[in-house]
């Protein structure tokens, strides 16, 4: 799972994936924020009890989609293939070095795909 400051801006700003995951899945991973001592990332795995809870505005901690969550949302095995294979060998975006785990790659693949947009860097934007 990826951690890292990066995923968590991505995924953060990635608003069309935060709002349309409405309800809590068991195994969802959140960013709650930085402990205010020690300066270290805070994350929430929901339980089994959360199970189909909706997210509410008080809660609203940052969903860190995992891989298989966000493959789930281009389809089939047969359509993520073909996306990844595209995204990998045609649109040379990886080996990016900005792009540093499976997870990023899907999120920008979703994000491409469905809402049509693109990173950059900093900000998801209307791909032209």
């Amino acid at each position: 799972m990826d951690t890292s400051d990066a995923y968590i801006n991505m995924s953060g700003k990635a608003k069309e994936i935060q709002f349309a995951h409405s309800n809590y899945e068991a195994g969802d991973f959140y960013y709650e924020g930085r402990d205010g001592v020690t300066g270290q990332s805070l994350f929430f795995i929901a339980p089994e009890t959360a199970v189909g809870k909706p997210r509410t505005v008080a809660d609203m901690k940052t969903w860190l989609p995992r891989q298989d969550q966000l493959q789930a949302m281009v389809g089939d095995y047969a359509a993520q293939s073909t996306l990844l294979y595209r995204y990998l060998m045609k649109e040379t975006i990886w080996p990016d070095p900005e792009i540093s785990s499976l997870e990023q790659l899907w999120l920008i693949i979703v994000m491409k795909e469905i809402y049509f947009k693109v990173w950059k860097g900093q900000d998801w934007v209307k791909a032209k």
